[in-house]
């Protein structure tokens, strides 16, 4: 991999362009560097030489982070650094974007070089072992990747290949993760409106959702920090209530939290806890075992007042003490 001062940069000492152009946890150049040569050192003028671009996410971060801590988290990163060192060539620019979000610049590569990088690139991340990070079978990162070539996918370079490349990443996170996508593959219009939408969650680039993602990445922090946490989403027919909610799932799923969504409709507005009731129903009719500790837990008054809510819960076939009344409760 080519180094800082193999660029076009003002002369100055190499310690102060490392301070200033390389991340310090993973070694790789930053976002800085990336800005850098995406607006001033890169060619993108008619008839100048390819240059494919590679935007990166490191899933399960996050995991890593809420279950072992963060030294573990630094020391998969870390190692992610390494990992991409290795692979590239000389006059290929590693860069840590954000925090778990890596680009990879590639002046001179063709489309079909820049994928197979990119797949080798995951596979290595895939098949490593990450021993200082200690990471357990089942926790262990992945990349998805999307890549984009200037100029067939980008004839203004710059920022349009940063957005065609994110497009495509964002389309490997929504099929499954654990991918390369090409930009070229992505030709459906509707289908990039809907992952400019939503998609990345929370990402770079949303598309009037950033006070909606915040609200439900606010509730799902409660929830990981042992409170409740609950979203109502509400808008007209039309608007991609579904598909924000699918949305949130998938980043709640991520982080192995239970996910109920139920459809509001006018009469169940008006019908006290008739939602809350039909979610709770459902998911504990799928969870008896769950169902059963929960009532178990249960006082004989707490589960009568629950039955006013649940009516289909199971009968309490525990005795009252002799001479006990069996108590009733009333629906407020």
């Amino acid at each position: 991999m080519a180094g800082i001062a193999d660029l076009d940069l003002p002369e100055s000492d190499e310690d102060l362009l490392a301070l200033v152009f390389r991340d310090d946890l993973t070694g790789l150049l930053n976002r800085r560097f990336f800005a850098r040569f995406m607006k001033q050192v890169a060619d993108w003028s008619d008839g100048a030489p390819p240059v494919a671009l590679a935007m990166m996410d490191m899933d399960n971060l996050k995991r890593i982070n809420d279950r072992l801590g963060h030294m573990s988290g630094d020391a998969t990163l870390k190692r992610l650094g390494e990992l991409f060192r290795e692979e590239l060539k000389e006059g290929q620019y590693a860069v840590r974007y954000a925090g778990d979000e890596f680009a990879l610049i590639l002046p001179g590569s063709t489309r079909k070089e820049a994928l197979e990088l990119a797949n080798r690139l995951r596979q290595a991340v895939v098949k490593d072992g990450y021993k200082d990070a200690k990471l357990p079978e089942g926790l262990r990162p992945s990349l998805s990747i999307g890549v984009a070539c200037f100029p067939a996918d980008a004839p203004a370079g710059g920022d349009e290949l940063t957005e065609a490349a994110d497009r495509a990443l964002y389309y490997s996170k929504r099929t499954g993760k654990n991918r390369v996508t090409s930009a070229a593959d992505i030709v459906d219009a509707e289908e990039v409106s809907d992952l400019e939408a939503l998609s990345g969650f929370p990402s770079r680039t949303l598309v009037g959702r950033k006070a909606a993602f915040e609200v439900a990445d606010e509730a799902i922090s409660l929830v990981l920090d042992d409170h409740f946490g609950f979203v109502l989403v509400q808008g007209e027919a039309g608007t991609g209530k579904t598909r924000l909610l699918g949305e949130f799932a998938r980043y709640a799923q991520e982080r192995d939290l239970a996910v109920l969504i139920e459809r509001c409709t006018p009469v169940s507005r008006d019908d006290p806890y008739r939602v809350l009731a039909n979610l709770l129903e459902r998911y504990l009719k799928a969870n008896p075992a769950i169902r059963d500790r929960c009532l178990s837990e249960l006082s004989p008054a707490q589960r009568s007042a629950l039955r006013e809510v649940l009516p289909n819960l199971p009968p309490d076939r525990r005795r009252p003490p002799t001479g006990a009344t069996p108590p009733t409760a009333s629906r407020r």
